[in-house]
């Protein structure tokens, strides 16, 4: 790989950056308060790759499952809070301009719905039918003189499940999906910090590429940790050995994990009472105490 070469940072922008709201009406308008919906540290993450960027080290793009006016609609405000710029549909439809400096020097990729197939059986965490996303027909239309940086050695593409994607499997990145506005943004803190690695590392290494740095090193947030720590917990329960009564002082998103966690591990779970006093209860499906009854 060319020291000039670069990495194609792609983001799902549903539930990764954003909640999925689509347009409410047919004329166009968003019909929503877009500052509400893009997580507090989305704005520093994406300033901070598109900096990148102008200083040749990326190239940033984005993908949705919504229709070209819908994605292009949500990329433009997006950005516009993001780099204080207005931003318009470039030269091709996959491109969308910076409209004053020093963004009129820059275009992001943006891929819309015409990029995956519709899989109306079993929908995006998003709620939409445009599951299954295609990383290789992304790749097909930037060989068409899109961007060299946009290819299967050079993308690393972020969404919150590899359950959404058609191929491209050794491209993605997985991060804890969004879904409420209180949760924790320490997840993109952390996705900040290794996407600077990896580019620093491909600064370094011109032999490296996108897929096997992804296998060699593993991106920890607060969450996945948390995933590793009570999963560990909840093992002793599979043999009846142990009903757990989880602390009040855990916040919805851990008790959200955790009853994930249990889900895959076969157990009961349950979380009782409201407010400050919620809490999680977990054993196993053929355990029985005063504990784990309801």
């Amino acid at each position: 790989m060319a020291a000039e070469q670069k990495v194609c940072i792609l983001f799902d922008v549903n539930m990764t950056l954003l909640v999925y709201s689509g347009c409410d009406d047919d004329s166009g308008g968003l019909g929503i308060d877009w500052q509400v919906h893009l997580r507090s540290h989305a704005m520093r993450l994406l300033l901070s790759m598109l900096d990148h960027q102008r200083n040749g080290r990326c190239q940033v793009g984005f993908f949705t499952p919504w229709s070209a006016r819908h994605a292009a609609d949500t990329l433009r405000h997006m950005l516009l809070s993001v780099t204080g710029s207005s931003w318009h549909v470039g030269r091709r439809p996959e491109h969308l301009q910076g409209a004053h400096p020093p963004w009129n020097m820059e275009h992001v990729f943006l891929f819309d719905e015409a990029y995956g197939e519709p899989h109306f059986g079993e929908l995006h965490y998003s709620g939409n039918a445009y599951k299954n996303k295609s990383l290789e027909m992304v790749w097909g239309a930037a060989s068409d003189s899109l961007d060299a940086s946009c290819c299967r050695d050079q993308t690393v593409y972020i969404t919150c499940s590899k359950a959404t994607m058609l191929d491209g499997l050794a491209n993605v990145l997985v991060v804890e999906p969004f879904r409420d506005r209180t949760m924790d943004d320490e997840e993109l803190i952390h996705l900040e910090k290794y996407l600077d690695a990896l580019l620093e590392r491909f600064r370094q290494d011109p032999a490296v590429t996108v897929p096997q740095y992804l296998e060699l090193t593993a991106f920890h947030s607060q969450w996945s940790k948390w995933e590793l720590e009570v999963r560990e917990l909840f093992l002793p329960c599979i043999s009846n050995d142990k009903c757990l009564k989880l602390p009040f002082t855990l916040s919805a998103q851990e008790r959200r994990i955790a009853h994930k966690v249990a889900e895959e591990l076969g157990l009961k779970h349950e979380s009782r009472n409201v407010g400050a006093e919620r809490q999680l209860y977990v054993c196993s499906l053929n355990h029985s105490c005063s504990l784990c009854q309801t």
